[in-house]
């Protein structure tokens, strides 16, 4: 039900923004924006949209029992911060063990 309701609003979403980057595309070819120009304005469009759907991503999460966002943050927080912190963590020692800890 509500996982049918929420990828469908995502697809709609995602030909909009397709939508939007075809018509500056247009805009950017007609007017014959030079290149620098041109890559400053379609990163500011990708860079807004990227934005957007984290702050969706959070809003979804949020939503969730309390148990299984510290669940999620667990999976997908703590291994990023024990493999980017060898130092901290020690290079030596396992992630499975570092999680541990």
């Amino acid at each position: 039900g509500s996982f049918f309701k929420f990828h469908q609003k995502r697809e709609f979403e995602v030909q909009r923004f397709a939508q939007l980057m075809a018509s500056v595309q247009q805009y950017l070819d007609l007017y014959e924006v030079p290149p620098s120009l041109r890559k400053a304005v379609l990163n500011h469009f990708r860079f807004q949209q990227a934005n957007q759907r984290k702050q969706k991503t959070i809003e979804v999460i949020g939503r969730l029992p309390l148990e299984i966002q510290a669940k999620l943050r667990h999976c997908d927080v703590l291994p990023i911060v024990v493999d980017r912190n060898p130092s901290l963590f020690g290079a030596g020692l396992s992630r499975d063990y570092c999680m541990q800890i």
